[in-house]
C-alpha cells in the first residue's frame, strides 16, 4: 500500500511537471508568433510608405516631363522677346521643382539606407541611385535651359522609377510570402518540440505493465 502510495504522488508530480512544461511551451510558442508578427507588421508598414513614395516620385516626374514638353513646344512657336522671356522664367520653375524633386529622392534613398531596412532594400537603393542621376542631369540641363536633353534625361528617369516602384512591389510581396512560411515553419517545430519533450516526461507508470515488479 505504502509502495502504491508513494507511486501515485510521483505521478502526480510527473503530471504536474508536465502541464507546467506544456505551459511554458505554449507561452514561448505564442510570444515567439506574437514577436514575429510584430516585426513583419513593421517592415510591411515601412516597405508599403516606401512603395507609395516610389510611386508619387514618378507622377510628379511624369507631370514635370509633360509641362517641360509644352514649354519646349512653346518656345519653338514663340514670336516676340516677351514670350521667350515668360517661357524661360517657367524653365526656371520647373528647374526648381526638378531640383525638390531631387532632394525627395535622396531623402528616400536615406530612408531605405536605414540599418532596419538595409538589408532588405540595398538591391533597390542601387537602382534609385542610378536613377537620381538621371533626375539630376535633368535638372542641370533645365538650369542651362537645354529642354530637349532635360526631357531626354527627365523621360529616362520615369521610366526607370516605374520600374523600380513595379519591382519593389513584386520582390516585397514574395519577401512577405517567405517570412509567413519561415514563421509557420517555427510554430510546427516548436510543437514537435514540445510533444518530444513530453512524451519524455510520461509518468513510468504509464509506460510499464502493471504485473511488473
Amino acid at each position: 500500500r505504502s509502495s502504491s502510495s508513494g507511486q501515485s504522488s510521483e505521478d502526480r508530480q510527473m503530471q504536474e511537471r508536465l502541464s507546467a512544461l506544456e505551459l511554458k511551451n505554449d507561452r514561448n510558442r505564442y510570444e515567439t508568433e506574437q514577436q514575429a508578427q510584430q516585426a513583419q507588421n513593421a517592415a510591411q508598414r515601412e516597405s508599403l510608405q516606401v512603395l507609395n513614395r516610389l510611386k508619387e516620385l514618378a507622377r510628379r516626374q511624369e507631370d514635370l516631363n509633360q509641362r517641360i514638353r509644352q514649354v519646349e513646344d512653346q518656345l519653338r512657336q514663340a514670336q516676340s522677346e516677351a514670350e521667350q522671356q515668360e517661357l524661360r522664367r517657367q524653365l526656371q520653375r520647373l528647374q526648381a521643382e526638378q531640383q525638390e524633386l531631387l532632394r525627395d529622392v535622396d531623402e528616400l534613398r536615406d530612408r531605405m539606407n536605414r540599418e532596419e531596412n538595409r538589408p532588405r532594400m540595398a538591391e533597390a537603393r542601387d537602382a534609385l541611385d542610378q536613377t537620381r542621376e538621371r533626375i539630376y542631369q535633368s535638372s542641370q540641363a533645365l538650369r542651362e535651359q537645354q529642354t530637349s536633353r532635360a526631357l531626354a534625361e527627365g523621360t529616362r528617369a520615369e521610366r526607370e522609377l516605374n520600374q523600380l516602384k513595379e519591382e519593389f512591389r513584386q520582390q516585397t510581396a514574395g519577401r512577405f510570402d517567405e517570412r509567413l512560411r519561415e514563421l509557420r515553419d517555427d510554430v510546427r517545430r516548436l510543437a514537435e518540440q514540445q510533444a518530444e519533450v513530453g512524451a519524455q516526461l510520461q509518468p513510468e507508470a504509464a509506460r510499464t505493465p502493471a504485473g511488473d515488479p
